[in-house]
């Protein structure tokens, strides 16, 4: 009896930290249908670091993406809070916001990098990889 009882408790935790651990991973689990989650997203400087090491950027690059970067996020989150939209339109709405972003960081990007910054968008977006580049 007391076995299967330690066995049960021992599953139990490791599902347990199974699950905590995909979610704090991830963030993406309650993030996805709670707009309220958004507000824990990375900051400029993690976005930024992860470009930096996914695309190799510059410190010239760095400088001028993080505006751009701080920017986005900046009304993303005003977007986020604002209780007058409803999820269709917060979801054009960020969708444009991330495009115009996208479209601003290509500029200062090289071929590579945007070849590079292409399989990112496809990796975490299937539905974009129709991406109109530019």
């Amino acid at each position: 009896m007391n076995r299967m009882r330690f066995l049960a408790v021992t599953m139990m935790f490791l599902l347990t930290m199974t699950v905590a651990a995909q979610q704090t991973a991830t963030g993406r689990s309650r993030a996805k249908d709670d707009p309220a989650q958004h507000a824990t997203a990375p900051n400029a400087d993690d976005h930024l670091r992860l470009l930096t090491e996914k695309l190799d950027l510059t410190v010239e690059q760095q400088g001028k993406l993080r505006p751009i970067i701080q920017n986005m996020l900046d009304e993303r989150q005003k977007l986020l809070s604002d209780p007058s939209q409803s999820s269709e339109q917060r979801h054009e709405k960020l969708m444009a916001l991330h495009e115009k972003a996208d479209h601003e960081a290509r500029k200062f990007l090289n071929e590579d990098q945007k070849k590079k910054l292409d399989e990112l968008k496809a990796q975490h977006h299937p539905e974009s990889s129709a991406h109109d580049k530019q």
